[in-house]
């Protein structure tokens, strides 16, 4: 230092150096101190004479740290805890963080999402009991981070008091305040502390927590500047940001852009991701295209279609895009799944054509660590320099750490000089989560645009190689992907190839744009993509199809079946409704209205005979058709031809129940009358030998394979049994008519065909000519009805009594049950048991909609089922399908069909099926809702510290027992009594709370219940339903040392025994945790419920013998303590002490009523009395004060008197100096005969 005048006490970490004409006033100490140049040091050891006041403990105010959310969202209250698996944290040592680098430690390797096990916005930092996690059941081995900020209400210097189990450590704007480090239990007060100056306002805070084994615990306190001792941090001083929201979907293109309204409410405008696609079946002629944000707000985005410069092919319009929105911010799914979302500015780049000095990528850091290498997408959410770009990402580390990011130019000319913000999303796992109440399923993963590495492959190649999504999607997902590697120099966006059928898989191509040159190829490129499950949309059509049976008669009609086929093999129909016109010879024959097929299938007549072409016209929905003959296409549809004879075979076999015979249907052997163009008899009373074939349509490949019983009726009537597949002859008689009547019978169910044919000679003039008769037509044996039935081992439930001893658990609402369904033959009409029906074993159907209907309670819900669609198709041996079903509800139930069943054109009504009685089921766990519970004084305004208090009426500790099933979904069956088993039906098994205990909040003295060790108050039941504890008191115990009055403030804590059932379902945080009990938190919270360190005092009475004595008495408290001396004051708020004058002859202290007196020797016995009518002999405090009055005893002499209080207004008077910890009732003396004179006046005389 040189040249300086300095008053001051000067300390030198290391040399001091004064020179240059220095001068200090004060002191100096360092290592070494060196004067040069004319220094001076002028010692004094007096402050004030140099008029410097030194603060040694003063510490700079750290500046305000305004809330700031990663998507500029607002703050809200509480504050954001994550929880983590620390089993991978130095496995083996049963430790907890010893300092603040073993803290750090812990932390950068479980803060993972790997590791992560929950996230959520808590009121406050204060918890403690064992598994208190509100993340999952690991109670033991993991960390909890405490994120967000402190609104501190004043400047100055905070004391800052922490309480853990174990190892726990504060920092406030990235500086540690305290720790408590390693293997310990909680205090019970903040028994660290640290001082820090803060600046009123906003400040970071981070609270760390690890729990080894045990109870865990964590409290956070504070003690302001203007405060006088610490108290738990309030609520109304966290604030955090909100989780950041994100949403899906897709929106069609119409002239080549779109406006996206955004479902959620964001700040500002989010991240917002775009897909686009290619043509996947001719993906060359669809030329280059990508898709761009054109502009973004908090409510919409504008979306356009973009080609880029130089296309030689012209780009097809985009039908649909694909998008996925997310505000800024870390989004925890669950363990291993995760999104973390961001933006960037940057204007580096990567792009051939352009200057190498500006290539290059961000290196973008995320803020929370995935553990594991996630999948990326990103976008450009700008266009300042006015060109086409894209986005690549590349070098996404393994650790879900960090990655690069940059603009791609592509083969694009045109300067980037101008930043562009560039979006970007990452996700790890895969799963489900709920949207707007639906269970929808995502994916975060990786896909190739083709396999063969460093080689090249077209557009074509690439669309032909598929990536298998890991989930099983109903139709297409909505899905974004982008580049996650950048190979070769040409750069290049991903566009996802439409397919025509979708078949659980993926196609991209990486495509290139075309001013540089034409080709597209491109190398295999690592693709991030999102998929998250779309609701099916009705399916388009795809094709009609024609489908008849070869041969007709023209003096008869042909049946025709016309479908709407949603997919190439037509294994689906569309569920539209279809118009078509149905052609004759090129000419429109008829308008036929249809969904799905035709039913009954169309008639189409030709009575000129010969051969027709049938087809279609105009179709709506648009579509071209094909046409089927005999099972078979017809690939020339100019060959979809029907053969009209004049002379044949014709019969139409009804549709009938399996295993019943089909009502009579005629075979007709006809030929045409050339003059009436009708059919007359070919046969007249005559019997012919037939050749019936018969085989299986649907199944064509069956499992039993049944033979069909064929009868004729007319006498000499006849029967023959078929195989499938082979022809048997049959004497089939004919009547007057031609006719012949027949029936069949099918045991089993499908479509089968039933072909007659038969050699039948003509005598013609040129001699005999054999003509071949033959006719075929299909009909369906279906299913008389269906049976479900319990195939599991699970125990049932007879009767639907709950108590019942035949109404045992059978499963948990929402647990995994097995369900047998058998679809039975006919055994007769009217059947509505099919319990011991044959079992089908060829039916075959899809998509049958089955429902719940609950039996017992009779007034309960249905619920639902968890799998409410079927499909039906046994394998070989089996005679039933079985169903992992579930249940959502309590109770018991059946199962039936939810709606008619069209089988092959056979309606199967609703009530044909019949279901045992599946039960009894319970709730997979309790959610337990407590009521506010409020407590009232036991003294007016105020209670004593040991006066028992009481709960409010009508606000007594009440809670309601609600059954949730394994998805968390409510069982509302459970609250109906007697379904409702957390109140046993008998009162005296209910439960009673036998567990529960009070505890303390305050942090000042300690609280119980008023009877303890036993307990006071009643567990009682109400309508609604819901347990309330009535008549409990409880009461804070007061010790030796004295405090000044606080406000109550204390839990009630139920254990898991006391919110657990009659069957064991007890109180959990959701399906998969341990039981735990159930917290009243915080009971006297934001009331005046002061709690008052009291006592009585009895002061000594003074008068003559010959008069009534007088005696005060009053009740104080201590007002207040300081270094541990407390101030007594009047309690003038205390209108309700009772203290009782009768006599008592117990000299003890434990009694609470009466008035003990020691009468000197021959002195005459006295009363006392609270009135001065000496009458009454119990009174009652007045603003804090009142009298005791006593009879005359007309003699002298001092009565020691002892008054018998509660125990609350008895204190550690220690009257006889043995026990210092012991209660005394207040003690004075009356004496009769003596004055006292005036406490107030001191008397003085001048003596010479």
């Amino acid at each position: 230092m040189g040249g300086l005048n300095l008053n001051a006490y000067l300390v030198g970490e290391d040399d001091v150096l004064l020179e240059g004409s220095s001068t200090l006033n004060g002191a100096v100490t360092s290592e070494e101190i060196e004067l040069k140049g004319g220094a001076v040091i002028n010692f004094i050891n007096r402050t004030g004479e140099i008029n410097v006041i030194p603060d040694c403990n003063a510490e700079p105010v750290l500046p305000v740290v305004p809330l700031q959310c990663p998507a500029e969202q607002a703050g809200v209250a509480g504050i954001t805890y994550r929880t983590y698996d620390a089993t991978n944290w130095k496995p083996g040592q049963y430790t907890s963080p010893v300092d603040h680098d073993d803290f750090n430690d812990l932390v950068a390797t479980v803060k993972t999402t790997i590791n992560q096990l929950g996230e959520s916005i808590e009121s406050r930092i204060e918890g403690y009991g064992v598994n208190i996690s509100p993340h999952s059941n690991q109670g033991d081995n993991y960390a909890g981070i405490f994120e967000g900020y402190l609104d501190v209400p004043e400047t100055g210097n905070y004391t800052f008091g922490i309480d853990g189990d174990d190892s726990i450590e504060l920092l406030i704007d990235d500086q540690v305040v305290v720790g408590f480090y390693g293997l310990h239990g909680q205090c019970g007060w903040p028994c660290r502390t640290g001082d820090i100056a803060l600046a009123q306002g906003t400040h970071k805070i981070e609270m760390r927590f690890h729990e080894a084994t045990g109870a865990e615990a964590y409290h956070l306190y504070w003690q302001p500047p203007s405060a006088s001792s610490p108290v738990k941090v309030p609520e109304s001083a966290y604030l955090t940001c909100p989780f950041p929201q994100f949403e899906f979907g897709r929106v069609s293109l119409g002239s080549g852009s779109a406006v996206i309204n955004f479902e959620n409410s964001y700040a500002t405008a989010p991240v917002v991701m775009l897909m686009p696609t290619i043509d996947g079946e001719t993906p060359t002629n669809d030329g280059p295209s990508s898709v761009r944000l054109v502009s973004s707000s908090a409510t919409t985005a504008n979306i356009s279609q973009n080609d880029p410069p130089g296309n030689r092919v012209s780009a097809d319009d985009m039908p649909e895009v694909d998008y996925f929105v997310m505000e800024s911010g870390y989004r925890f799914l669950a363990r291993g799944k995760a999104l973390q979302a961001g933006k960037i500015e940057t204007e580096k780049y990567q792009g051939k054509r352009l200057p190498s000095s500006g290539r290059g990528y961000e290196d973008v850091s995320f803020w929370h660590k995935f553990g594991a290498k996630p999948a990326m997408v990103g976008q450009t959410l700008t266009r300042e320099n006015n060109r086409f770009i894209t986005t690549v990402i590349n070098n996404v580390s393994s650790q879900g750490d960090e990655f690069d990011i940059a603009i791609e130019a592509s083969e694009v000319n045109g300067s980037i000089t101008q930043d562009e913000t560039l979006g970007y999303v990452a996700g790890l796992g895969s799963g489900s989560l709920q949207v707007n109440g639906e269970v929808i399923l995502y994916e975060f993963d990786y896909a190739l645009n083709h396999s063969a590495g460093g080689s090249t492959r077209t557009l074509t190649q690439q669309c032909a190689y598929s990536t298998n999504y890991e989930n099983t999607y109903p139709s297409q997902p909505y899905l974004i992907a982008n580049k996650n590697s950048r190979r070769g120099g040409d750069g290049g966006w991903i566009r996802r190839c439409r397919q025509e059928n979708f078949a659980n898989s993926v196609s991209f191509v990486v495509d290139e744009d075309q001013l540089l040159d034409a080709e597209r190829n491109h190398l295999a490129e690592d693709i991030g993509y999102f998929a998250f499950e779309a609701v099916a949309e009705p399916p388009a059509t795809n094709h009609y199809r024609i489908e008849f049976s070869s041969g007709a008669i023209s003096c008869a009609a042909k049946d025709i079946l016309i479908r709407a086929c949603a997919n190439t093999d037509c294994t689906a129909e569309t569920s539209v409704l279809s118009t078509v016109d149905l052609t004759k010879n090129g000419g429109v024959y008829s308008t036929i209205n249809f969904t799905g097929h035709t039913i009954p299938p169309t008639s189409l007549w030709h009575t000129d005979g010969g051969v027709v072409v049938v087809g279609l016209g105009a179709t709506a929905p648009s579509g071209s058709y094909r046409c089927f003959i005999d099972g078979t296409e017809v690939l020339d549809i100019d060959q979809c031809k029907l053969v009209y004879e004049d002379t044949g075979f014709y019969f139409d076999v009804p549709n009938t129940s399996s295993c019943k015979d089909t009502a009579s249907f005629e075979l007709f052997a006809v030929k045409k009358d050339s003059q009436t163009q009708e059919c007359v008899p070919l046969f007249s009373n005559q019997t012919k030998a037939i050749d019936f074939n018969f085989e299986y349509k649907k199944p064509s490949s069956v499992s039993n394979e049944a033979s069909l019983i064929l009868s004729s009726l007319h006498v000499p009537t006849a029967i023959v049994s078929i195989d499938g597949g082979d022809t048997k002859s049959l004497n089939v008689s004919f009547d007057t008519n031609g006719k012949a009547e027949l029936k069949a019978n099918y045991p089993e169910a499908g479509v089968v065909t039933l072909k007659a044919s038969h050699i039948h000679s003509v005598n013609t003039p040129n001699g005999t000519e054999e003509l071949l008769l033959e006719y075929s037509d299909d009909f369906t044996a279906a299913p008389a009805g269906f049976h479900f039935f319990n195939i599991s081992s699970n125990k049932t439930c007879i009767g639907g009594d709950p108590y019942g001893a035949n109404c045992e658990v059978f499963a948990k609402a929402g647990e995994d049950f097995n369900m047998g369904m058998k679809a039975v033959c006919w055994e007769s009409d009217g059947d509505t048991d099919f319990s011991n029906n044959t079992a089908l074993q060829n039916f075959q159907l899809d998509n049958i909609g089955i429902t719940a209907k609950v039996d017992q309670p009779s007034t309960g819900s249905d619920g639902s089922f968890g799998d409410t669609s079927i499909n039906f198709d046994l394998i070989t041996g089996e005679t039933s399908e079985t169903i992992v079903q579930s249940w959502s509800e309590v109770g018991t139930v059946t199962a039936s069909l939810s709606q008619d069943l069209n089988y092959e054109g056979v309606t199967i009504t609703q009530d044909k099926s019949s279901s045992e009685v599946f039960g009894r089921f319970t709730p997979a766990y309790l959610e337990i809702i407590g009521n506010t519970p409020e407590i009232s004084h036991a003294c007016g305004s105020f209670t004593y510290i040991d006066q028992p208090f009481s709960f409010l009426s009508g606000t007594e500790p009440k809670i309601q027992a609600i059954g949730k099933s394994t998805s968390s979904s409510v069982t509302s069956n459970y609250q109906i009594d007697p379904w409702w088993r957390y109140k046993d039906k008998d009162s005296s098994e209910q439960n009673r709370w036998s567990g529960r205990s009070y505890s303390d909040n305050s942090s000042i003295a300690t609280v119980d219940d008023r009877d303890e060790p036993a307990l006071s108050g009643t567990v009682m039941f109400s309508s609604e339903p819901a347990a309330y504890l009535a008549g409990a008191q409880v009461n804070y115990l007061r010790t030796a040392s004295a405090v000044a009055p606080f406000n109550a403030l204390f839990n009630l804590n139920l254990l898991a025994l006391d919110v657990t059932d009659d069957d064991g379902i007890c109180f959990q945080s959701d399906a998969n945790s341990q039981c735990i009990g159930f917290t009243f938190t915080d009971i006297g919270k934001d009331k005046s419920m002061q709690q008052r360190y009291g006592r009585m005092i009895l002061e000594n009475g003074y008068g003559p013998e010959s008069e009534s004595l007088r005696l005060p008495i009053r009740t104080e408290y201590v007002g207040s303590v300081a270094e541990s001396v407390p101030t007594w004051v009047v309690n003038d708020e205390d209108q309700c002490s009772i203290y009782n004058t009768a006599s008592s002859s117990d000299n003890g202290e434990t009694v609470t009523t009466g008035m003990n007196m020691q009468f000197p020797t021959g002195f005459p016995s006295i009363t006392a009395h609270s009135n001065d009518e000496l009458t009454l002999q119990s009174g009652i405090i007045q603003s804090g004060i009142n009298q005791i009055y006593f009879t005359v005893p007309n003699a002298t002499g001092v009565v020691p008197l002892k008054q018998h209080v509660a125990p609350w207004l008895k204190w550690y008077w220690n009257y006889d100096a043995s026990n210092v910890n012991g209660l005394y009732d207040p003690r004075a003396s009356a004496f009769f005969g003596t004055y006292r004179g005036h406490d107030k006046v001191i008397y003085w005389r001048e003596v010479n």
